[in-house]
């Protein structure tokens, strides 16, 4: 004799399991939660030449991944950032684009707790070989900016904030 109970319960169940998993799989899109990046910038790859530790001839070393950079040298830490971008310029130059996480005080020291943390910041590139590249940070008027659109537009070789490049080693 055949049971309908168990046959409707099982496929309620089979039902209930289509479901469920048809719920988690559409959950999990990657970059859903992510916002637009604005025109000419675009996340760094993992293949991308920049990333590694580079020292500069006078000792500055530049940290780079996918999605942050740090400074430093023999003294300590200087500044950092994470959400980092990439603007190319040409296959060998272009600007790195920084959220800072530690930046410098009044007084000349860094933080975690300074006043452009959370503020954008740029640096610029060219010259980039697999073991050298000509590094330098933005230094004008204006030391980060609230969005990234802003130090896209303010921070450039043109407004003069990328007068001194130092010449790095891939360590």
């Amino acid at each position: 004799m055949k049971n309908t109970n168990f046959s409707r319960c099982v496929k309620l169940w089979v039902a209930a399991l289509v479901l469920v998993c048809g719920v988690a799989f559409t959950g999990c899109k990657p970059g859903v939660d992510k916002p637009a990046l604005p025109a000419g910038v675009k996340e760094l790859s993992a293949d991308s030449m920049l990333i590694g530790t580079w020292e500069s001839e006078y000792g500055e070393i530049f940290t780079i991944t996918t999605d942050s950079l740090k400074n430093g040298g023999s003294w300590g830490d200087s500044y950092a950032g994470n959400n980092l971008l990439i603007g190319e310029i040409t296959q060998d130059s272009g600007y790195l684009y920084i959220k800072y996480t530690r930046a410098m005080n009044l007084d000349s020291s860094y933080s975690e707790d300074a006043a452009d943390v959370g503020k954008w910041y740029a640096l610029s590139y060219k010259n980039l070989k697999p073991d050298t590249v000509d590094l330098a940070g933005a230094y004008g008027s204006v030391s980060a900016t609230n969005t990234i659109e802003e130090a896209i537009a303010e921070f450039t070789i043109e407004n003069g904030y990328f007068a001194t490049y130092s010449t790095c080693a891939k360590q």
